[in-house]
């Protein structure tokens, strides 16, 4: 693979930015609104790569408000915000801003966090 400069890497980024702020919120919209397929997939979907995307984004954030020493880090960007949430809580790693988001995505959904640690790592 040919590694381009780094002018180019850079732009690169940033036109991938500019065309995924545009044409994301497009693209759920018409996504939602074309019921051809399963709705629930769909959602899902996006919900698993919006997890990912903010995990791998604010992982500093998040590994610094969250994670305590012997913690695992946010910032895999093929792991969910939610596993590694679980990951955390299963550890005893977890800071009061991580309890607090676990206890809230529980209200949502029992265990939330605890599911995508076993769907990330208990197979």
């Amino acid at each position: 693979m040919v590694r381009l400069p780094r002018p180019v890497r850079v732009l690169v980024f940033l036109i991938t930015v500019v065309v995924g702020l545009l044409l994301i919120p497009l693209g759920m919209v018409v996504g939602l609104l074309s019921f051809r397929y399963d709705v629930r997939r769909y959602v899902r979907g996006v919900g698993l790569s919006l997890s990912q995307l903010l995990n791998t984004t604010s992982a500093r954030l998040l590994t610094a408000l969250c994670t305590g020493p012997g913690g695992m880090c946010f910032g895999n960007p093929d792991i969910t915000t939610s596993a590694v949430l679980g990951w955390n809580q299963v550890h005893g790693t977890l800071l009061p801003v991580g309890e607090f988001l676990i206890r809230w995505l529980d209200i949502l959904d029992s265990e939330h966090c605890l599911k995508a640690y076993r769907a990330q790592w208990i197979r």
